[in-house]
This record gives C-alpha cells, sequence and structure tokens, in this order.
C-alpha cells in the first residue's frame, strides 16, 4: 500500500472525502517527482478517497492506493501506447519493406492513436473502486522540519 499524509478539506455524500495531500519530502527522491506535481506547478493536490472512517472536514488522515492498482494504471498508461507504436511500425515494415520513412512514421502514429484508444476502452471496463485511494486512518499533522 502506497501511503500519503493529508487534511480533509470536505466530505463527501457518498462515503468519500476530498484530501488535500501535499508533495512530501520522499517524492523529491522519487524519479517521477517532477511529473508528479508538474501540470499544475503546485505541490498539493486535491484527491477525492473513500473516508469510510467518517473522518471530518480538518482533520489529518493517512490515504493509501494498493500498489497493483498503481502498477495496473501505469502499464496501461505508458507500455500500452508505446507497444502500440511499435507495433506500427514493425508491421509496416512486414508488409511493405521500401516504404519512405514518413509512411513509417505514419504507422507509428497510427499504432500511438490505437494504443491510446485501447487505453481508453479499458478505462471503460475498469471498477473505479479498485482504484480509488482510501483513507486508511486518522493521523497526526506532520511536524515541519524547520521547527522540529
Amino acid at each position: 500500500m502506497i501511503e500519503e499524509q493529508g487534511i480533509v478539506i470536505e466530505n463527501l455524500d457518498h462515503a468519500a472525502a476530498r484530501v488535500k495531500v501535499t508533495q512530501s519530502s520522499a517524492c523529491h527522491s522519487c524519479a517521477c517527482a517532477k511529473v508528479c506535481y508538474s501540470f499544475t506547478g503546485k505541490t498539493e493536490r486535491v484527491i477525492e478517497a473513500k473516508n469510510l472512517l467518517d473522518a471530518k472536514a480538518g482533520q489529518p488522515v493517512v490515504i493509501g492506493i494498493r500498489e497493483k492498482a498503481l502498477l495496473s494504471a501505469s502499464f496501461w498508461l505508458y507500455m500500452i501506447p508505446l507497444a502500440g507504436i511499435f507495433s506500427g511500425v514493425i508491421l509496416i515494415k512486414l508488409l511493405v519493406p521500401s516504404l519512405e520513412e514518413e509512411w513509417v512514421a505514419a504507422a507509428a502514429l497510427l499504432g500511438l492513436v490505437l494504443g491510446y484508444g485501447a487505453v481508453h476502452w479499458h478505462s471503460k471496463h475498469l471498477r473505479e473502486e479498485d482504484y480509488r485511494p482510501v483513507i486508511l486512518r486518522l493521523g497526526e499533522l506532520p511536524i515541519h522540519p524547520d521547527y522540529s
């Protein structure tokens, strides 16, 4: 289970809560740290999580997501489109070896589009509950390093 600390900012009416999660110090050593938070330029995210513990707004919590869910999502988002690119190139080169580079590039692009189409189709057939973070336990506010 991958865990992160956050603060509940809003309770939703369907056993869920919005949790504000701040990029932690462990993120700095992760290879994906720049990608995780780079799209918004902020170091905070608001995540919707299952709230089976009935955490209230303002309470610190620990949320978690299964590693298997994260690995599966990463595989589908990165490897399937990449496999589509390679499949397009290999298939076009096997069928018509004398094609110019522009057609090979077009086949790679078509493979990429088909790969993302497969990802989109797969995402429509997922159980959302398997990929939603869960509030695991009520936490304590972390001590800022400058004040410890």
